[in-house]
């Protein structure tokens, strides 16, 4: 299985295919769960998907908003994801990797 890794300022997270990330906090029900003082990130705030080898990104579906390079996501919106794209999410920046 392939894994998806997201550099952010301090810390290196490894998210397997068909993930909610989101803020840590006691209620999350995120599978991937950063740990984070940016209350503009939701505790569920985006989902990764596969498909046919191809990585996607959605909204999940929250109230805050997401970014791939700067282009908002909007709720329902997929956008495919590339190597070394940028994912903002609330105030925080993630850069998106593949690692075979």
């Amino acid at each position: 299985m392939k894994i998806i890794t997201f550099n952010s300022r301090d810390q290196l997270l490894r998210v397997r295919i068909d993930s909610i990330v989101g803020r840590k906090a006691a209620t999350s029900r995120a599978s991937v769960q950063i740990d984070t003082t940016d209350g503009y990130m939701s505790r569920e705030h985006i989902q990764i998907d596969v498909d046919n080898g191809s990585f996607s990104v959605m909204n999940a579906r929250n109230l805050n908003d997401t970014y791939v390079n700067s282009q908002l996501i909007a709720n329902g919106d997929v956008v495919v994801l590339q190597h070394g794209n940028v994912i903002k999410m609330g105030e925080s920046s993630l850069r998106f990797e593949i690692n075979n």
